[in-house]
Parts: structure tokens; C-alpha cells; sequence
């Protein structure tokens, strides 16, 4: 099914007082019923996760407000 976030981090590189882009990673997270979250990354040596109750919820608000 569709994820409920889909959030695009990009990571920098600093070297020698010059920022560079470095990566894009997309991460699609959906919130379970069981308060609980799931987490998909793009960046395939990372793969999936999830958060438990505690964790979710504060993802949740970071990313909703």
C-alpha cells in the first residue's frame, strides 16, 4: 500500500570548508495501527526498519508539524 511519508534526506560532504552534495535517499515510512512504524530506504546497505511506540510518535511529529 501507499506509505503515509515520504520523506527525501539528502546528505552533504565538508571538506576543507567546501560543501558538496553527496546523496539523495528516499525513505517511505508508514504508521501501523499498533502505533508502531515501518521504514523502507532507497539506500540499499540500509534496507528496513522499524520504530516502536515511542520512537514512532516522535517521528510522527517531527515530520507532521
Amino acid at each position: 500500500s501507499k506509505e503515509d511519508i515520504l520523506a527525501t534526506l539528502y546528505y552533504t560532504n565538508n571538506t576543507n570548508g567546501t560543501t558538496s552534495f553527496k546523496k539523495k535517499y528516499q525513505y517511505r515510512i508508514w504508521f501501523n495501527t499498533n502505533e508502531t512504524a515501518t521504514i523502507i530506504s532507497s539506500n540499499q546497505t540500509e534496507g528496513y526498519g522499524t520504530l516502536d511506540k515511542e520512537n514512532s510518535q516522535t517521528l510522527k511529529k517531527v515530520l507532521l508539524n
